[in-house]
C-alpha cells in the first residue's frame, strides 16, 4: 500500500496459493475413492485505489483483479447419474469491484448516521482450458458467475437505538 496522503492511497497484492480437494470430492456418491484428484491452483493479482474527501464524507473504493486458476475442479456424472470429481483445465477470472458511500455531517439531533452508498461488481470469467468429453469449452463465460452486479442502500442511525437499512440488489443473468 501506497498512502500520498490521508485521503489517498494505492494499494497492490499478488498471492499465489492452492485449495486441496474436499471429502466430498475425494469420496464422491460413487463411493470410488479418487486418488488422482490434484488441489486447484491458483495466482491472483490486484490493484486498487481509495480515497476519503471532505472530510471523509465521501469514500470511493475500486480495485481490479486478475485471478488464475489451474487444475480446477468440476462435478460430472457417471451412467448411473452418480456424481464424480475431475481436474478439467484453467479459468480466467478477472474483474473489477467498486463502491462509493456518502455520510454527510448531521445537524439533526435525532440521528447518528445517515449513510448512501452503491457498489458495481464487474465479472470477467471465462474458460481458458475446459474440455467435456469431446466439447471443448475453452473461450466461454463461466457458468453460475453473473457479468454485473450492483448494490446500493441508505442506512440510518437514530440516536434512540432505531438502525435502518434501505437495500436494493441487481444481479445479471
Amino acid at each position: 500500500i501506497k498512502k500520498f496522503n490521508e485521503q489517498f492511497s494505492v494499494y497492490s497484492s499478488i498471492s499465489e496459493g492452492f485449495s486441496a480437494p474436499t471429502l466430498a470430492e475425494v469420496l464422491p456418491s460413487t463411493s470410488i475413492l479418487n486418488t488422482t484428484l490434484n488441489p486447484e491452483k491458483g495466482t491472483s493479482v490486484e490493484v486498487g485505489v481509495r480515497a476519503e474527501l471532505f472530510s471523509k464524507q465521501i469514500r470511493l473504493n475500486i480495485a481490479a483483479y486478475n485471478f488464475k486458476l489451474r487444475e480446477t475442479i468440476v462435478v460430472r456424472k457417471n451412467d448411473n447419474d452418480q456424481d464424480y470429481f475431475i481436474n478439467a483445465g484453467k479459468t480466467s477470472q478477472k474483474g473489477i469491484e467498486a463502491t462509493a458511500s456518502w455520510t454527510p455531517k448531521l445537524a439533526d439531533d435525532n440521528f447518528e448516521l445517515l449513510r448512501v452508498w452503491v457498489s458495481y461488481t464487474y465479472n470477467n470469467y471465462h474458460f481458458l482450458d475446459y474440455r467435456n468429453g469431446a466439447t471443448d469449452l475453452s473461450g466461454n463465460r463461466m457458468t453460475g458467475v453473473p457479468p454485473t452486479v450492483v448494490v446500493s442502500g441508505i442506512d440510518l442511525v437514530t440516536k434512540s437505538g432505531w438502525v435502518w437499512n434501505l437495500s436494493v440488489n441487481y444481479t445479471d443473468h
